[in-house]
């Protein structure tokens, strides 16, 4: 019996390890968005996991920064952003990996001028849903 769960334990980790670019259990894309005012300072984005420090990232208003990921085999993964804006910021779980959560396999944080935003689907005003206020 023990020889089974070996070979089980083997042929499982093969198949997680076969590409480290095709994901196995979900395919993540995590959108951090500039809807600031055209005549704003640059929204500074620096996203980390506890294994991947994204860097710095500058977002002139219209634009924004985006990255892609497998989430591991626990279910674990999580990304915080820090987001600052002239005097103003906000840290926040950008990504949190969630058992039975369904087919969420993109995130979309918007950032305007009166706070973040989410959306589980493209960022259309009207389906925004606000989740945080700028700190000072």
């Amino acid at each position: 019996m023990s020889n089974i769960f070996l070979l089980f334990l083997l042929m499982t980790s093969k198949i997680f390890i076969v590409d480290a670019r095709r994901c196995v259990f979900a395919d993540e894309k995590v959108y951090i968005i500039s809807r600031l005012p055209s005549s704003s300072p640059q929204l500074e984005v620096h996203c980390q996991s506890k294994d991947n420090d994204l860097g710095y990232h500058y977002l002139k208003p219209s634009q924004n920064y985006t990255w892609g990921f497998c989430d591991n085999i626990f279910v674990t993964t999580l990304f915080f952003c820090h987001l600052s804006w002239g005097k103003k910021d906000v840290t926040f779980d950008a990504f949190k990996a969630k058992w039975f959560e369904g087919s969420r396999d993109q995130v979309f944080w918007v950032a305007k001028g009166d706070g973040i935003y989410y959306s589980d689907h493209a960022p259309i005003d009207g389906f925004l849903e606000k989740k945080f206020n700028w700190g000072k």
